[in-house]
């Protein structure tokens, strides 16, 4: 009988791959929100369940220390710059960014 496979450790993956790699990966460009970063992750956390309850696409990102809240992806920049009117009325230094 074949030997038991043994399961291999997943590693977090670290949002720091180049912006053509991801965007290739992702199957053509994609737009999101960056609403807001925190230091203190439970703090983003706090806000990115507000944000998932009222029905937003939203996830987390950690880069240099910081815990970064993003709502998205957008398949278009359009539609991307749509929501960020809606968001600039809670969140003044929100921006686009592609993915």
């Amino acid at each position: 009988s074949a030997p038991a496979a043994t399961a291999v450790p997943t590693v977090p993956v670290k949002s720091s791959a180049p912006k053509k790699f991801a965007s290739t990966v992702s199957g053509g460009s994609r737009y999101a929100i960056q609403v807001v970063s925190y230091r203190q992750p439970q703090l983003a956390k706090r806000e990115l369940d507000r944000l998932q309850a009222v029905g937003e696409q939203a996830f987390l990102v950690t880069r240099k220390g910081f815990t970064v809240l993003c709502v998205g992806p957008f398949p278009s920049k359009d539609n991307a710059k749509e929501k960020l009117v809606q968001l600039k009325n809670r969140y003044q230094g929100c921006f686009l960014k592609t993915l």
